[in-house]
Order: structure tokens, then C-alpha cells, then sequence
């Protein structure tokens, strides 16, 4: 498996996580996603990120079971949590968004 395939599916599973547990956004940074891990994790991703600072963006490693059945759970836990989870949307994002866009459309005019 590609490693950077294997830590794309972490950081999303670990946001994923992040969002049912904290209900707020996840952080861009790998570090604070990283302490939703379980420990007996912690090895497996240590021997991975170092494995990834020396390798391209074609690297592979053999998958580690016990990481891709946390990520088989987590996606499991993420479709339960979906139907759960409340939209919420800031009052007047959307009349901001809207602003942005006109501006940027006459900008390149």
C-alpha cells in the first residue's frame, strides 16, 4: 500500500473522529489529530512517518493490520455518526460567500 494513500485515510479517519468527539473542526496539523489515536497505534504510525520522511510519493509498505482494522472501524463509526451529527452553518455565511464571489467574478473582468 502506498504510505501516501495509508496517511491520507489516517488524517481523515482521525478528523473524521475529531468532529464526533470535539463537534468542532478538525485541526490542519497531523500532531493534534495524532493523540486520537489509541496507543497501541502510536508505534505503527511512528515506524510509518519515518519510513514516509525518507521515501517519494510512490513508496509502499506492507499494511498494518491493526491500523487498517482501526480504519475499517473508524469509516464504520463515521457512517453510524453522519445521520446523527447537526448541520450547522454560521448566520450570513452564505450572503459572504456570496460577496466573495461576486468580487472575485469582477476582479477578473
Amino acid at each position: 500500500m502506498r504510505l501516501k494513500r495509508l496517511f491520507y485515510a489516517l488524517r481523515s479517519a482521525l478528523a473524521a473522529r475529531w468532529i464526533r468527539e470535539q463537534h468542532a473542526l478538525p485541526p490542519m496539523e497531523f500532531a493534534p489529530l495524532r493523540t486520537l489515536l489509541p496507543a497501541e497505534l502510536q508505534g505503527v504510525v511512528d515506524e510509518l512517518l519515518a519510513q514516509k520522511a525518507y521515501s517519494n510519493e510512490k513508496t509502499t509498505a506492507a499494511r498494518p493490520v491493526a491500523l487498517v482494522e482501526f480504519l475499517g472501524a473508524e469509516y464504520a463509526a463515521g457512517q453510524v455518526a453522519r445521520e446523527r451529527l447537526p448541520i450547522v452553518r454560521p448566520a450570513g455565511l452564505v450572503e459572504a460567500l456570496d460577496a466573495v464571489l461576486r468580487e472575485q467574478v469582477a476582479w477578473t473582468l
